[in-house]
């Protein structure tokens, strides 16, 4: 065997391994999930919460999303509607909800006209509407549904420690019941969740996801607000920067969130699978390039081919598929997922391979069917 044959086989059982600990860690996420739940009903006191809800366009079963946000086990929380056109499908929706909760729904129509992220330019109207009695706000997607604990989830790891400058939340994908929702939820829950369950359970948390953040109202106002990053492709991981620059932590809440895709056709699947492959190479090079390591069926069916099909690289390719499966299945089970997407992953492991071999070029994105040549610095300009 010469040299690039052993550099494979080490290749291939470190991404072995690296499956092997994501479930380890994602079994560690669900213990703090049951500890973090028999202690929310023991707290007394509770910080206001301001949820800001960005709207555009519509969403598959939009309306039963936000309502979701509405049933919280709660004492204190509005929740901020925001439309940047009164023509836009979603205010009527956003209308609709006004009338049903009155006192807890506020409406923003409008945005800023500075800045390349139209949906930043839309939080950055909200912020204007913010009570001043605002403790924590909280910022998700339209496309996000949640269950009666949410809030409290994201909360309460300010409450533990006061250098605690924001949470976010992981997801998972539901009514993925058509072939681009399928391909949304292998993405998210099978390569994407299970990486960040490793990285946060060994390193400090450096990064935020859209889908689901929290953020002290104090440490948002320190940071310049949601115009610092006005002119990025990836806001969230720019507000995470920033509020780690500004001297505080980000953590990982105890809690999954569920998002709804709309997604009309599997272009649109792929489309929105390399735009988040390019912002992450964008964001982070190294971390990248390193997540290499993700793809064991890849790695496991390239060591077959290099050592010409050999007992030892046949045995050693059916164990990165039993592992890649099994593993799969722990961490789906974990995040309350469906775990028969395991039996995907083999299948999903070579293709999303190539999808981040192509997010290794390229500097142009699709978001909501709009165009966006990406810059080195991860800052975006809109063409057409």
């Amino acid at each position: 065997m010469d040299i690039i044959g052993l550099i494979l086989i080490i290749i291939t059982i470190s991404s072995i391994i690296y499956h092997i600990l994501t479930a380890y860690c994602a079994a560690l996420f669900r213990i703090n999930i049951i500890l973090t739940q028999r202690r929310l009903g023991k707290i007394k006191k509770w910080p206001k919460v301001v949820c800001l809800k960005p709207l555009c366009g519509e969403d598959k079963n939009a309306f039963l999303n936000l309502v979701s946000f509405m049933r919280m086990d709660y004492p204190d929380h509005m929740l901020l509607f925001g439309i940047a056109d009164n023509k836009d499908p979603a205010f009527e929706m956003a209308k609709s909800m006004k009338r049903y909760f009155p006192y807890q729904v506020i409406l923003s129509i409008g945005e800023e006209r500075s800045g390349s992220n139209r949906k930043v330019r839309n939080l950055m109207q909200m912020e204007k509407y913010l009570p001043s009695d605002t403790e924590i706000v909280i910022i998700s997607d339209s496309d996000v549904r949640v269950e009666e604990d949410y809030i409290k989830s994201m909360v309460i790891p300010f409450l533990d420690d006061p250098q605690v400058g924001a949470t976010t939340s992981i997801y998972k994908v539901v009514e993925d019941v058509d072939l681009p929702e399928v391909i949304e939820s292998l993405n998210v829950e099978t390569t994407f969740i299970p990486g960040v369950l490793l990285a946060t359970t060994f390193a400090p948390l450096r990064y935020a996801f859209g889908a689901s953040i929290a953020i002290r109202a104090d440490v948002l106002r320190e940071i310049g607000g949601f115009a610092s990053v006005r002119d990025y492709l990836a806001d969230d991981y720019m507000l995470a920067r920033k509020i780690i620059d500004a001297g505080y932590k980000i953590k990982l809440a105890p809690h999954v969130v569920s998002i709804v895709p709309t997604l009309n056709s599997v272009k649109e699947a792929f489309l929105h699978a390399l735009r988040w492959s390019r912002t992450i190479r964008i964001c982070n090079p190294l971390g990248y390039f390193l997540s290499v390591i993700c793809y064991p069926l890849f790695w496991g069916l390239f060591t077959c081919i290099y050592l010409d099909v050999s007992s030892f690289s046949l045995f050693l390719f059916a164990l990165c598929a039993f592992i890649r499966a099994v593993c799969s299945a722990l961490v789906l089970a974990w995040i309350d997922s469906d775990i028969f997407k395991a039996v995907l992953t083999p299948v999903w492991d070579m293709v999303s391979f190539f999808i981040w071999l192509w997010g290794l070029f390229g500097d142009k994105v699709t978001w909501r069917g709009r165009e966006y040549k990406v810059l080195r610095d991860g800052r975006i300009i809109e063409l057409g």
